[in-house]
């Protein structure tokens, strides 16, 4: 089983991958979701709150659909909470009968979230995957039309990928970190670590 968990916080706007990284992200999920084939696939949806859109199902059509169109302005809540999302996830991985694999498509992970994801983490059999959707350098965020969007003085917003707050939540957790790559290396090195979990999963108990 694998639960994805997808950052819809307004950083995913970002155009550092044009046409934003939300797009890439939707992009990389439909290619793994293909690899997968029928392999049992839930998924949440999260930005200052956490959302289930779909509880674990073989059915790559449904999920395709709703992946597609999901969207930031849907959210209630602006921020970022991974940790919500991170107990969202475990919890719905958990009724599996099999250890799974919680993978979050995000390009950040505050530092507020650390400590609780740590402890949701140290008691739990599923494995944390983070897949890092965005680059240093960052990039302006632009909205639906794709216009700049700017703060109460004018100034333009951006964001970048939060490299710090990614291996800090490596280093206390044991997260594996995939980077984004411009062809399908990094969905390959996805597909290839939810496989070495099934594997150490089947190992630890037969």
């Amino acid at each position: 089983p694998l639960m994805v968990a997808l950052d819809l916080s307004d950083a995913m706007d970002a155009a550092d991958l044009p046409p934003s990284r939300l797009d890439h992200a939707r992009a990389k999920l439909q290619r793994l979701l293909a690899r997968r084939g029928e392999a049992p696939t839930g998924l949440v949806a999260y930005a200052g709150s956490a959302h289930l859109v779909l509880p674990p199902t073989p059915d790559r059509g449904v999920l395709s659909t709703y992946l597609d169109a999901l969207a930031t302005r849907l959210m209630p809540r602006p921020g970022q909470a991974p940790a919500d999302a991170l107990a969202l996830a475990i919890a719905w991985a958990d009724r599996a009968a099999a250890p799974g694999t919680l993978l979050f498509l995000t390009a950040d992970w505050p530092a507020a979230e650390l400590a609780r994801s740590e402890a949701l983490l140290a008691g739990s059999r599923h494995r944390l995957i983070v897949w890092a959707v965005g680059t240093p350098e960052g990039g302006p965020l632009r909205d639906a039309d794709g216009r700049l969007r700017t703060d109460a003085t004018g100034r333009a917003l951006g964001a970048r990928l939060d490299v710090a707050g990614l291996e800090a939540l490596r280093a206390r957790t044991g997260a594996a970190l995939v980077a984004y790559r411009a062809d399908d290396g990094d969905v390959a090195r996805v597909e290839a670590l939810i496989a070495r979990h099934r594997a150490e999963a089947v190992e630890q108990d037969p």
